[in-house]
C-alpha cells in the first residue's frame, strides 16, 4: 500500500498535513502516533518516511518542527477503511537535513536512513 501526501511548512517552521481520507464512519476517527521505521531524503529537503500500518489504520496528519540541530516528526494515524503493511509518506522542508537529527516525536529517539550504516 502506498500512500504520499505533499507536507509543506507554514510560516513559523511547523508544518502539518491534514488529508481526506477514507475513515470508517463507525469509528470516531481519533487519532494516534506511530513509530517511524525510517526514511530517506530523495533530494535535498525532500523525505519519505517509511512507517508501518495495522489493518484498518491511514495516515492522517503529519507533523514536523524544523530545528537547527534537528527535525521533529510525528505521524498520526486513524482507523480507515485500508489494509494494513509498510507504507511512506512525503514532506518537503524549508532547508535540506545537512546534518541535522531527524526525530520521531512518537518516541523522542532518533529515524535512520537505512542506506546510512552505523
Amino acid at each position: 500500500m502506498q500512500q504520499n501526501c505533499e507536507i509543506r511548512s507554514e510560516a513559523g517552521g511547523a508544518a502539518r498535513y491534514s488529508g481526506a481520507m477514507s475513515v470508517a464512519p463507525e469509528f470516531d476517527n481519533a487519532q494516534w502516533s506511530v513509530r517511524c521505521r525510517g526514511f530517506v531524503e530523495d533530494t535535498p529537503g525532500r523525505l519519505r518516511l517509511t512507517v508501518e500500518l495495522r489493518s484498518g489504520e491511514g495516515i492522517c496528519d503529519v507533523f514536523v518542527e524544523e530545528l537547527s540541530d534537528r527535525v521533529e516528526v510525528e505521524v498520526l494515524v486513524c482507523a480507515e477503511l485500508a489494509p494494513g503493511g509498510v507504507t511512506t509518506t512525503e514532506l518537503y522542508l524549508h532547508a535540506p537535513l545537512a546534518g541535522r537529527r531527524l526525530v520521531d516525536l512518537a518516541t523522542g529517539a532518533p529515524i535512520h536512513d537505512p542506506r546510512q550504516s552505523g
